[in-house]
């Protein structure tokens, strides 16, 4: 209830995210190592306005990748090469309705190599 006499649904309350899935999927083999990772966030409100919801600031669904794959070159000693992001999936707002845009940021890919020693 907002305000004591609105009903909201769960589509209505600011920074709920209704819809939210995980998925990991790692295989092993000898000193070779790989895994991806697939996030989803359904479309949610970012900005509540009870007056004007024309108004109302939304984050449309998203759906990243993250892959990465390890070495262990010595029992002490492991490399690795991560990709986040890896198909530069963008966060998009609108407001009010889908066609009214208000902004699109743009993560981008990035890739990371890493070394880890247990000394």
């Amino acid at each position: 209830m907002y305000g004591g006499n609105t009903y909201l649904t769960r589509n209505e309350v600011q920074g709920f995210i209704p819809h939210a899935a995980n998925a990991s999927l790692s295989w092993r083999h000898r000193n070779f190592s790989a895994r991806i990772l697939y996030n989803f966030t359904g479309e949610y409100l970012t900005s509540f306005n009870a007056a004007n919801p024309a108004l109302r600031l939304y984050r449309l669904s998203m759906k990243t990748v993250n892959a990465g794959v390890s070495y262990q070159l010595r029992p002490a000693v492991n490399l690795s090469l991560d990709v986040s992001n890896l198909f530069d999936e963008p966060q998009v707002f609108y407001r009010g309705y889908k066609d009214r845009t208000q902004r699109t940021l743009r993560n981008f890919a990035t890739i990371s190599a890493g070394i880890n020693g247990r000394f």
